[in-house]
């Protein structure tokens, strides 16, 4: 931790030092050789520069800080100006600008003493150290780094922002893991139990989807994420033992596609869809029907669940969303954002979720 913190800070000023260097040093000395050479004009180049980086960083680690991001802008707002005054004034009273190569020629000298003869005009009023161009320098080099703070501010929100939604949807589907029906794994275990009860040769392959299904969902999806022909063999394992528990008036329709390019998903995605199929679209005193099929093409996946509404379900505060519908929402808009639609409609008794993805 500390050496990424290190190296972290290490970039930083690395990359402060050339922004100095590539925006005011280098265009700076390649101007001196043009200007034959001038080594005392490049010196104060240098000098001026210093006094523009004490500016910046005392804005950018001092006022900015512990002023502005402290919701003190007035105050910050003064003190910003008065320190860009004072280095202005400090560095126009240390700093002595040379003058221009040319007037150090004896004969430029005199031509430059001629034109400085005494003439009836008044003195002009005293200046200021520096020139006003070097002021507004200094204000614009000062103000940017309101600028570089106000990004690097929101980067490091929106990166909190991305960790704790990553972390929460982890935690989401930690319960996700433990919604799916627990009732399921109850109701299996007595369908399991009247089985052997019976002998009935389905006993064994009963038993054994139950345990791959509880594996899964136990450990397999903890990385994250999956691969498709796994969460294919758990919906299809929790489908066979959900079959158990059907009558002959439930239509089922299950087409999962053979053969297909294996991608990466994340873990109990499409279970909520067909776990609500399940509990709310099966009648036990009416015909019912549940259709699931999913195709797979390059760079797409198209996922449907359609189920009939049976009539005991209508009164059911659950059904207009159902068990980790919206958790699958707020997944798809962190995991898929702009790569996935989702399609969820009621009409005529008949429920129909229609999920695409973009894998590629």
């Amino acid at each position: 931790m500390e050496n990424t913190t290190f190296k972290k800070r290490l970039l930083e000023i690395l990359l402060h030092s050339g922004v100095w260097i590539i925006l005011f040093i280098i265009p700076n000395y390649l101007l001196s050789l043009r200007n034959e050479q001038d080594v005392s004009q490049f010196g104060f180049i240098l000098y001026r520069t210093l006094f523009f980086a004490i500016a910046f960083y005392l804005n950018y680690f001092l006022l900015i800080p512990y002023l502005f991001f402290r919701k003190r802008k007035l105050t910050y707002f003064i003190a910003a100006i008065a320190m860009v005054v004072v280095v202005f004034l400090v560095s126009g009273l240390l700093m002595k600008k040379p003058p221009p190569p040319d007037l150090c020629k004896p004969e430029k000298n005199q031509e430059f003493s001629r034109q400085q003869e005494p003439t009836d005009r008044p003195p002009p009023p005293p200046k200021l150290p520096g020139d006003y161009n070097t002021l507004l320098m200094f204000l614009l080099i000062a103000g940017s780094g309101l600028g570089i703070r106000f990004s690097e501010k929101h980067r490091k929100t929106e990166q909190i922002r991305k960790e704790t939604e990553k972390e929460r949807l982890n935690a989401e589907l930690a319960l996700l893991k433990s919604q799916i029906n627990p009732h399921f794994f109850f109701n299996t275990l007595n369908n399991i139990y009247t089985l052997a009860e019976y002998q009935s040769k389905d006993a064994p392959g009963a038993i054994l989807k139950l345990s791959k299904l509880m594996r899964y969902v136990m450990h397999d999806p903890e990385s994250g994420t999956t691969l498709l022909s796994k969460e294919i063999e758990f919906l299809q394992n929790y489908i066979d033992l959900m079959k158990l528990r059907l009558s002959p008036k439930v239509k089922l329709y299950i087409g999962f596609q053979e053969e297909y390019t294996d991608v990466e998903v994340p873990p109990l995605l499409f279970i909520p869809f067909i776990e609500n199929a399940f509990k709310y679209g099966i009648s036990y005193t009416s015909s019912s029907f549940i259709h699931v099929q999913m195709m797979i093409s390059e760079g797409s996946l198209v996922f449907e669940c359609k189920n009939s509404i049976a009539s005991d379900s209508h009164d059911n505060p659950e059904f207009s969303t159902g068990l980790g519908l919206e958790n699958v929402v707020r997944r798809l808009e962190m995991l898929y954002p702009g790569k996935h639609n989702l399609e969820i409609t009621k009409d005529d008794g008949v429920f129909d979720v229609k999920l695409t993805l973009n894998t590629s």
